[in-house]
């Protein structure tokens, strides 16, 4: 007794630690097709080649034993898709290895090779957690009903689409958000995506997204109708599995429920213990929302701005909680996007499908099977067969997992390397695909994929890489300005706007212009003086712009501000005037760095609208990325351009803050299933057949194209869509034109766009680290394709082609267009067929150019097709849009000197010197020369010329060079100059802007001397001189700039006489200027009027074979921002040593000694009590639903004999619905001493009824039992001998030997620790008809610190019968307590105390009781299902001893 008097101090005083306990337990053993649930067991005999399933929930781990395996072992999501577990996979101490824990659902299969039975040995581990503490539901004025799981009713209420409901809470509360979908059945597609709703006071505090998946297990439930229910179900309807939220809500909070999409959700409020508030499981309040989403700032600032990924990296995945588990999930789709790896380029042939497809994603347990659960997702897969090298993007990948989707017809194995490490995977036919989680270090660079057998497989592989903004519906609709709500992405979205605006002013890095410093130069004119020429100025840019040019280029000098600024304006409009648009744009662009800020600002006006009417998105991307706070305009531009190029979250994010007034931001929305959409989003679903991709560096990111050039591309539309089809080529010497062609074949219809290999980009071919060649610009075509129809893409030289597959609904309003219909007949009835004076007529036009620009290209096109093409293309109206292609077809041209006059009256050498008298071409590339006023002759680009020194042989002659850099360029490489001479061909690069070189006399002698101009830009000058040394200095020798003229009078006006159709330019000098014009003049004579005759002179238009082209300016030098690494510090998984390792399959063996004192008197007489003991053994089994009970006891009495007990009883419980049923058989021994007998006393019941749990808070139950005495004592033998104990006879069960009892039980439990019951029992006759008692009882259980206590009533009408002459009311009234304790590394028991007060009888009685088994071997899984109270909470405090004590 002082040994027990200890342990119920210990127990008692024991303090309860909050660490957590690994525990393990006997897996639950699933058949191999059924899935169906066969038993819990640790260990199990495998049959020769057959397989069993382990399920193992996300946060478990594995343990299996250290020793070789001939068993194998394979992982996955699906039975169809499984990787065999390696040793390496595994942690090992001593005797065991295990498993890690993952973040996802797994199967486990274990696989017998061998001919002959193997045993397994297998524990599942986890870290025991407190109770859910949400139990209570909330009641909601809707339509409810119930659904069931085994015994589990759950209360659902229906919200249709677009209801609300509205609910007040006066106090502060948590609630859990349970919502699922109402489904058609999954032969028929689904009506819309399901949406959840939370608002507190009208904002957003959650939003749920409901899952397609049907829960399957409720099913039949819905074809029948129940007493009760609210609500029924079509025939073809069916429920979605259950998405849930945690929510806390304020006191005084309005809380809104909106569904989009017909629904059934419930809300479940926590309740912490009544008195012990540890008992229940806690969360910290920040996993709740609107606190979780709006304390997402750190997180994303560690990502966005120290580039620290720990927080998803560092996270333990066994001791999470669920909801911290799933609030990971939910931070890594926040920060991460989808990228589906692509097969490196090949020689052989790859089949890509992009479509929408039923994926299994995992499994989970309901009613003792397995379920799929298959959602439908859209995959890039592709059809593989041998051996495929996979390219995998140096990116910022975020998650060290590889997904992989896979889907084969026949029975194959596949093999997965990454870097060094090899995946074996056993894949099954299967109709849908199967997702496979696998370990995919973050620096891995190499992977690759092998099928083995010929087999074919369907496969696509996924990873998850850091994304440029977040994407989180509910965090975008929360209340607040973005600069306040969220200033990490704020800073992220200036950031990667401002390497666009990088990006963008690189390229205009280039041009740049000199400004002059007018703060501390003296001003000789007057400011009126300006003002006057400024409005000369402004005169002659209406009438003549050419003319105006020299007046503005000395305006913009000007000392004053406003002059200056209408000087640009009126110098930019003089340059449009004169169809000088591309040298507008440069200038504009040079002037968004000008030091006036009002000139900035029309610069950036003037060129976002240029780049919106010429649809160039990315350089408006790049400009409103400098402006877009500065600009009005440019935040709505940048917002459609990022819609434009699916770049989707760039565009919410900037528009964040006008989000309810932009009609773009709403159907972005609706895309990213922000909001439901109106209508459904049209399916994506075409296949490409390539040969493999390669990898392309732009300046931030790297991106997959599809080589094209000996094989052809295919592209199959399944359904109608938009493919824009985005191509470049290596970039091509920018000094001669060239084109690449794309070809299209649709059906019958053949298409073609240009490549412009000529105009490099900053983008790179990554070919390996040596061998990165530059590419070009991307020029980008859009192909209507309906269902079915096929798109064949072609090219003769290499291009690199990337797609965008968009809905058909897609508007094509911003994006440039350069694909049009290839024109296969005579290209003169192309050309008299379409009109080119419409704006409307955009689609012809492009047409009419592409393929007049594919002729030119390829030479097929005839001096008279190109006369009658440049004819036409005088009278088109102007589309911004095909300016490239129309200025791509006058590079082609060239004005040559006509020469077939019929009459004139003389001619006349006309000097050139004077800058209005040259052609208007060289006119205006002084006019954007830094210096207009070279001396000597001017050096054509592109063009040689010859002097001829022989005069000059006797003299010392020299070559002065002179050159004038464009005024929107830095000197970035000097001029280079050939010159061919005697002794050969020489390179002489200019120091200056002045050089000189002296001849030889070689060189005199030799006669000539051709000079040619090596690297030419646009608007450069460089002149050169010819000087003689004379009189003891150097003079310059004339060169004479002349130009033959012609003149006509009346009598003999000029005529020429043309053989055949052209387009000619008349230039002539009037006023001391030379003026042009140019028109279509059909074959014949033609005479000029007189007064364009006094001096004039004719050019033809004609083809030039000359290729060359003159660069505006150099190349940019490709810039890359390079990636910040991100760091991150991964936890290392450990061996989890467990605390228990319970075995609910084994048999419970416990030790019991009870003790017994009845009859306890409230009287002041002494009057005896009964003192009993009973010392035995009891045996527990389970299998399944069946619980098996056998016990022993020897009892010791102070009033009678001893005796000796053999008791068994048998539970079992339904799987699937309410009913239970129990089989009790009580024996009892005791030796007469005065017969010398020994008597036999047993007891038979035999129980059926129903149990069910409403909500997790109501517990209900009846049954009906009935049940026989037998005892071979007769009333004689009771009477005679006084040893004979009160458990072997007495007076009531001789006279009431069988009958039946039936009973109903009521349970309530709000907080996890405590609980009231309720029970009402009646007991027949025996004559099974009438009643002989009535009993009406309740309980009262509280849960505190490991111990439970209690405190009944029970109230029993005794009805009056035959033995009983009067009817009573008997009340017992009893309190008790008990409490589990560890007692060695292996046993483990309870102790418990009860005091029993009868009322009627006026006495009481205590009873103790110990029991000591093998708990720690078993668990509670061999008790009944309605045995243990409190389980979870019992077993922690278990745990929690066990733990401490060690």
């Amino acid at each position: 007794m002082p040994y027990l008097i200890v342990l119920i101090l210990i127990s008692l005083l024991l303090p309860v630690q909050a660490k957590p306990a690994a525990l393990h337990s006997a897996p639950d053993w699933y058949a191999p097709g059924t899935l169906q649930l066969r038993h819990s067991a640790a260990d199990i005999n495998l049959e020769p080649r057959r397989s069993r399933f382990i399920l193992l929930p996300a946060g478990n781990w594995m343990s299996l034993e250290n020793s070789p395996h001939t068993v194998q072992v394979f992982q996955g999501q699906s039975p169809s898709a499984m990787q065999r577990v390696t040793r390496a996979e595994l942690h090992c101490e001593q005797h065991q290895c295990q498993l890690p824990a993952t973040a996802t659902t797994r199967l486990l299969r274990f696989y017998n090779p061998t001919d002959e039975i193997q045993p397994v040995s297998a524990w599942q581990g986890q870290f025991h957690s407190h109770r859910d503490p949400f139990r209570i539901p909330v009641k909601l004025a809707l339509p409810a009903m119930q659904v069931y799981e085994a015994q589990t009713h759950t209360t659902l209420y229906r919200l249709n689409d677009g209801q609300s409901v509205q609910l007040f809470f006066a106090k502060a509360i948590k609630l859990r958000l349970n919502a699922r979908r109402i489904l058609l059945s999954q032969a028929q597609p689904q009506a819309q995506r399901g949406i959840v709703t939370a608002r507190l006071d009208d904002a957003l505090i959650s939003q749920l997204s409901l899952s397609d998946t049907p829960a399957d297990e409720f099913t039949p439930q819905l074809r029948k109708h129940r007493l009760g229910h609210d609500i029924t179900f079509d025939d073809d309807q069916v429920i979605g599995l259950s998405s849930s939220d945690y929510i806390a809500v304020p006191a005084g909070g309005y809380l809104r429920i909106t569904a989009q999409g017909d629904t059934l959700l419930n809300l479940i409020q926590m309740e912490r213990g009544l008195y012990d508030t540890d008992a229940a499981q806690t969360w910290p309040e920040s996993l709740f929302n609107p606190y979780w989403t709006d304390n997402l700032q750190w997180q994303l600032e560690q990502v966005y701005q120290h580039h620290d990924i720990s927080a998803l990296q560092s996270a333990n995945i066994a001791r999470a909680s669920a909801l911290g588990r799933q609030r990971l999930s939910e931070l890594q789709d926040t920060l991460a996007t989808v990228r589906f790896l692509l097969p490196k380029k090949s020689e052989q042939p790859y089949t890509s499908h992009v479509s929408e497809q039923p994926v299994i994603h995992a499994y989970r347990p309901a009613i003792d099977r397995l379920y799929a659960t298959v959602q439908d997702q859209t995959l890039h897969y592709h059809r593989v067969s041998g051996a495929v090298q996979f390219e995998l993007p140096a990116q910022q990948r975020l998650s060290p997992r590889l997904r992989l989707y896979v889907r084969t017809a026949s029975a194959t194995e596949l093999t997965l390397v990454i870097d060094s490490y090899r995946h074996t995977i056993n894949l099954l036919p299967s109709e849908h695909f199967a997702m496979l989680s696998l370990p995919l270090p973050l620096d891995a660079e190499q992977l690759s994929v092998s099928v083995s057998d010929d087999g074919q497989v369907d496969l696509a592989l996924r990873v998850r890489e850091l994304q440029s903004l977040p994407n989180n519906a509910l965090l975008y609709q929360r209340p607040g300005l973005l600069r306040d709500k969220s200033p990490a992405i704020a800073y992220r979205l200036e950031q990667q706007l401002q390497r666009l605006a990088h990006s963008y002013q690189q390229g205009l890095s280039r041009f740049s212009l000199t400004h002059t410093d007018h703060m501390h130069s003296p001003d000789s004119l007057s400011a009126s003086h300006w003002h006057y020429r400024l409005g000369e100025a402004e005169m002659q840019v209406q009438q003549a712009p050419q003319q105006a040019l020299p007046m503005l280029k000395a305006l913009i000098d000007s000392p004053h501000k406003e002059v200056v600024i209408r000087a640009w304006q009126l110098r930019i409009a003089a340059f449009r005037a004169l169809g000088e648009r591309n040298t507008a744009e440069r200038y504009l662009g040079a002037l968004l760095s000008h030091p006036y800020q009002a000139l900035q600002r029309y610069a950036a006006q003037q060129l976002l609208q240029h780049y919106q009417n010429t649809q160039a998105i990315h350089s408006i991307q790049g400009l409103c990325s400098l402006w877009y706070t500065a600009l009005p305009d440019c935040r709505d531009a940048l917002i459609d351009s990022f819609a434009e190029l699916q770049q989707n979250l760039f565009a919410l994010w900037l528009g964040h803050d006008l989000r309810n007034e932009d009609d773009t931001i709403q159907v972005l929305r609706e895309q990213l299933g922000y909001t439901q959409p109106a209508s459904d989003p049209p399916v994506l679903d075409y296949s490409v057949r390539h040969f493999g991709v390669s990898t392309v560096l732009s300046e931030t990111s790297n991106t997959s194209a599809y080589p094209l050039a000996d094989q052809p591309l295919t592209i199959t539309a399944h359904q109608p869509m938009i493919l824009k089809v985005s191509a470049r080529a290596k970039a091509a010497d920018t000094e001669q034109g060239q084109i690449s062609w794309l070809h299209a074949h649709q059906g019958e219809l053949r298409k073609i766009m240009p490549v412009f290999d000529d105009v490099p980009a900053s983008s790179v071919l990554h070919i390996d680290d040596d061998n990165q060649p530059r590419l070009s610009i991307a020029s980008s075509g859009y192909f209507n394709l309906r269902g079915g129809e096929q798109l064949t893409l072609s090219s003769t030289q290499l291009l690199l082609l990337q797609f965008d597959a968009l809905p058909p609904t897609h508007s094509l309003t911003h994006g440039q267009n350069l694909a049009g219909a290839l024109w296969q007949q005579d290209f003169m009835s192309l050309l008299y067929q379409t009109p080119v004076s419409s704006e409307q007529s955009v689609a012809a036009q492009r047409t009419l150019l592409l393929n007049a620009l594919l002729r030119l290209e390829s030479q097929s096109l005839s001096e008279h097709e190109f006369t009658a093409l440049s004819a036409k293309l005088m009278q088109r109206s102007e589309v911004a849009p095909l300016d490239i292609l129309y200025s791509r077809i006058q590079s082609f041209g060239h004005w040559q000197a006509f020469d077939t006059y019929q009459n004139y009256a003389g001619t006349q050498l006309v000097d050139l010197s004077a800058l209005l008298k040259r052609s208007s071409a060289e006119q205006f590339s002084r006019h954007t020369s830094r210096n207009d006023a070279l001396p000597g002759l001017i050096l054509r680009p592109n063009h040689s010329l010859a002097l001829d020194l022989r005069e000059l042989a006797a003299l010392q002659v020299r070559l002065v060079f002179h050159f004038s850099n464009a005024e929107l360029l830095q000197l970035q490489e000097r001029p280079q100059i050939s010159i061919e001479r005697a002794e050969g061909t020489i390179n002489w690069p200019l120091d200056d802007t002045r050089s000189e070189l002296g001849l030889t006399r070689a060189d005199l002698d030799a006669g000539s001397l051709v000079v040619r101009w090596l690297n030419p830009f646009a608007a450069q000058l460089l002149s050169v001189e010819v000087e003689a040394y004379q009189q003891g200095r150097w003079q310059a020798i004339e060169l004479a700039a002349e130009q033959l003229f012609y003149y006509g009078d009346e009598a003999n006006p000029i005529t020429a006489k043309l053989s055949k159709d052209a387009v000619l330019k008349l230039e002539y000098v009037e006023h001391n200027a030379r003026r042009e014009q140019s028109g279509f003049y059909p074959a014949g004579l033609i005479t000029l009027a007189p007064q364009t005759a006094s001096l004039a002179r004719l050019y033809r238009w004609q083809l030039d074979p000359n290729r060359h082209k003159l660069a505006v300016a150099p190349p940019v030098v490709p810039y890359r921002v390079a990636e910040p690494e991100l760091l991150y510090t991964q936890t290392e998984h450990s061996y989890h040593e467990p605390v228990m390792q319970a075995n609910g399959n084994l048999t419970h063996v416990e030790g019991v000694m009870q003790y017994n004192r009845d009859g306890i008197y409230q009287s002041s007489e002494p009057l005896g009590s009964e003192h009993t003991l009973d010392l035995g053994i009891r045996l527990r089994n389970r299998y399944k639903q069946h619980w098996y009970r056998l016990e022993s006891f020897f009892r010791l009495n102070n009033t009678s004999e001893p005796s000796f007990s053999i008791n068994g009883l048998y539970d079992w419980l339904d799987d699937e619905d309410d009913w239970f049923a129990k089989a009790q058989w009580y024996n009892r021994w005791q030796e007469s001493p005065q017969s010398r007998e020994t008597h036999l006393t047993s007891q038979w019941t035999v129980a059926i009824g129903e149990i069910w749990r409403e909500d997790q808070h109501w517990r209900h139950q009846w049954w009906w039992q009935p049940f026989y005495y037998y005892t071979s004592i007769d009333k004689a033998e009771y009477l005679a001998d006084e040893t004979i104990s009160n458990a072997m006879f007495n007076f009531y069960r001789h006279n009431h030997s069988d009958g039946w009892r039936g009973g109903y039980r009521i349970r309530h439990q709000s907080r996890v620790d405590s609980q009231l019951s309720a029970q009402l029992t009646t007991t027949s006759n025996s004559d099974w008809t009438s009643l002989d008692v009535a009993s009406l009882s309740g309980v009262w259980q509280q849960y505190y610190q490991g111990h439970i206590f209690s405190a009944g009533l029970s109230s029993s009408y005794v009805f009056a019968d035959d033995h009983r002459p009067n009817a009573t009311w008997q009340y017992l009234s009893t309190v008790s307590w008990q409490t589990l304790f560890d007692f060695t590394e292996h046993t483990g028991g309870w102790v418990s105390l009860s005091w029993t007060q009868d009322w009627f009888r006026n006495n009481h009685s205590v009873r103790l009781e110990v029991t000591l088994g093998n708990l720690q071997r078993s668990g509670f899984g061999p008790f009944a299902h309605d045995e243990i109270i409190f389980e979870s909470l019992q077993l922690t405090h278990f745990l929690e001893q066990d733990l401490y004590g060690r």
